[in-house]
Formats: structure tokens, sequence, C-alpha cells
């Protein structure tokens, strides 16, 4: 868990096992479409589903990197087993 985005971005280099990604698009000190479109860029995370967290009212930044294939928007607020319904069925488990 980073505090905002340059710290997550640092953390996500130093990671070798990655699953999934969770990112917030309202983040501090960045923004979260400029950190997605960075982690989209990257080979080392092409297969990695990265999660988008996002309020209604920022469909017009999520729209902005929807384009990639393993991007999936997750709508908050939500709940916990939401979460853990919805990591099942994008990781086929």
């Amino acid at each position: 868990e980073a505090a905002d985005g340059r710290q997550g971005l640092k953390l996500l280099e130093q990671e070798k096992d990655i699953g999934a990604i969770f990112l917030d698009l309202q983040m501090p000190n960045m923004d979260g479409v400029f950190i997605a479109n960075t982690i989209i860029k990257k080979d080392k995370f092409r297969d990695v589903p990265l999660i988008l967290l996002y309020l209604e009212s920022n469909i017009a930044l999520l729209t902005e990197v929807l384009s990639s294939s393993n991007v999936k928007p997750l709508l908050k607020p939500f709940v916990s087993c939401e979460v853990e319904s919805f990591l099942k069925e994008l990781l086929c488990v």
C-alpha cells in the first residue's frame, strides 16, 4: 500500500511477483491517469490486471485509460465482498 502515486510507482518497480494492481484515480501528488498510463506502458505489467478505483464523478478520467485490455474499473464506494467477487472473476479463480 502506498500513500501517494510516487511511492506507488516506486513500490511497483521493486516488486517481482504482482498478481493485480489497485489504483485509485484520485491520489495525492500525482495524477491517477498519469500513473495508470505509466503502468500500462511498462512491459513488466503488461499482463497484470490494473483495477482502477473511481467515483461516478470521475468517469471522464476513467475513459482516458480504458483502452488497455488489462484495465478494469471498480466503482467506489464498495464493500469487501464486492472486491473479493470482482477479483475472483478477474483472475479466473
